[in-house]
């Protein structure tokens, strides 16, 4: 079977990026110091700059945030992530800091060291796909007992994505797994008001399930035990999208399938009010273009939202919601080889029925400990 670099167009350099301007194949040395630009296009343009300088066997990152927009968030926010990264200094599981610096008002610097290792959201598909299945037990139980490790200390990543963990296979075939990118994190005992607004704001982006416990009339309290259920769903997404390369047809119980049955239909109305919710979005962005051909786009940018695919969409999101029951087989069809009980763990942590969810990750700790025991 061929590498996934061979595969790659010709064109392409084993980084996936094009080869006269790949930063990583055309990096720049100045004084015998080598810089490569990490930045990405989001991170561009959101006045955001990542390089990494390296010297002989040394390297290190450079974190740069300028005034944006006129706004100094982004300087603000690398500073809280200075102060989450010293707390969590002894560790062992994030980069350590190397300084910090502002430049007036308009700009700020934070160096970290470099760990070894690498995030999915870095990897070519094959590679991914290989990893995830040569690693699944390894990559659910050190990505969650660090989660723990991280929520004693009272502070919460938030922003949990694939790019959160840094998988190093270095030492003795070890799975090692470290935390980055923690700009968004919230420590606990030092948070405000403000700040819990802003992290619950942010879960509920991408989480159902507040708006299904809204509708229901089942909202719990917005306090540290709702930040754990909220950050393990995200954990859970993250395992899901990490570890299932295919949503294939299912054969499950007829049980399992009555609950599913009853499940779906309990969060379409959700699912109804997300995509109508969405709909409203495109139409008032489209009318603040204020163009000629305003009528036009108004009219295709709707159309989208026809009652078929209205139909179809809430078909597939009762589907990918369905996984509260049907991950552990997912997991089966999709050749991925973990405890049965991760399994079940990680399905309960994707319920939209935010009360159902477990609210520590213990649960997960303590079963690999009775395994080995």
């Amino acid at each position: 079977m061929s590498s996934p670099e061979q595969r790659l167009s010709p064109d392409m350099c084993e980084h996936g990026n094009f080869r006269n301007t790949c930063t990583k194949c055309n990096a720049r040395s100045v004084l015998g110091i080598k810089r490569e630009d990490f930045t990405g296009m989001v991170q561009s343009f959101r006045g955001k700059q990542v390089i990494r300088y390296e010297q002989g066997e040394k390297a290190i990152f450079s974190k740069l945030a300028t005034r944006h927009n006129g706004s100094g968030e982004n300087i603000n926010r690398l500073k809280h992530e200075r102060d989450i990264l010293e707390k969590m200094h002894d560790t062992g599981i994030s980069p350590k800091v190397i300084s910090y610096k502002e430049y007036g008002e308009d700009k700020a610097r934070l160096l970290i060291e470099e760990l070894s290792g690498k995030s999915v959201d870095k990897m070519p598909l094959q590679e991914k796909k290989e990893f995830a299945q040569k690693n699944a037990k390894d990559i659910v139980r050190e990505t969650g007992r660090v989660l723990s490790e991280i929520h004693k200390l009272g502070i919460f990543v938030v922003d949990v994505n694939e790019g959160t963990f840094l998988f190093n296979t270095e030492e003795d075939n070890v799975l090692g797994v470290s935390v980055l990118d923690l700009e968004f994190a919230i420590d606990t005992e030092s948070a405000n008001e403000e700040d819990f607004q802003e992290s619950f704001a942010h879960f509920k982006k991408g989480d159902l399930g507040f708006m299904l416990a809204e509708q229901e009339g089942t909202a719990l309290p917005e306090n540290e035990e709702l930040l754990r259920k909220a950050e393990l769903y995200k954990w859970a997404n993250t395992m899901k999208r990490t570890l299932i390369g295919k949503h294939a047809n299912l054969e499950i119980s007829k049980s399992k399938q009555e609950h599913l049955v009853a499940y779906q239909e309990r969060i379409r109305p959700v699912l109804e009010r997300k995509l109508l919710e969405r709909a409203a979005r495109i139409f008032t962005k489209i009318q603040a273009r204020n163009s000629e051909s305003d009528s036009v786009s108004i009219v295709k940018g709707l159309d989208k939202y026809s009652e078929d695919y209205v139909r179809k969409s809430i078909k597939y999101e009762q589907y990918v919601a369905g996984m509260t029951y049907t991950f552990p087989e997912l997991c089966k069809a999709n050749g991925v080889d973990i405890p049965e009980q991760y399994a079940e763990f990680i399905a309960q942590c994707l319920n939209l029925d935010i009360n159902l969810r477990p609210d520590s990750l213990e649960g997960l700790v303590n079963k690999e400990v009775t395994e080995q025991g």
